[in-house]
């Protein structure tokens, strides 16, 4: 037999969206990428710039997390194209993101704002 998403009431364990919590900052970018003013500020999760393009988030301990991205740039050309996660432990509450042009590292434009959102799940 064929699961589809009539049998998800069958499974009230395995609901994805069982025990999440989401978070959300948003900043502004200014000069050399430094993290700017928040303006949508959760006191849970916090942003600080470690290198050319590199983020550090802290964040509530769970057992798994998932990160959107969104970056307003300040002009129609950005530097930094998107954005991988290069260290993740959920269970410490703690992830690095980069800001990347093609392979390299790259700085958000100063002007620019970046928003996060993160849902924690606190079961496996």
């Amino acid at each position: 037999m064929t699961a589809n998403a009539a049998d998800a009431i069958s499974y009230p364990q395995k609901a994805a969206t069982r025990d999440t919590v989401e978070f959300w900052i948003t900043v502004a970018i200014g000069a050399t990428g430094a993290v700017g003013t928040t303006t949508v500020d959760d006191p849970q999760f916090t942003i600080t710039r470690t290198g050319v393009g590199t983020y550090n988030l802290t964040f509530p301990a769970g057992q798994r997390a998932f990160f959107d991205f969104m970056l307003q740039a300040a002009d129609a050309t950005p530097t930094a194209a998107s954005f991988v996660l290069t260290a993740l432990s959920a269970t410490a509450g703690t992830a690095t993101i980069v800001a990347i042009n093609g392979t390299a590292a790259a700085e958000i434009e100063s002007g620019s704002t970046l928003s996060i959102k993160l849902t924690v799940a606190s079961r496996a």
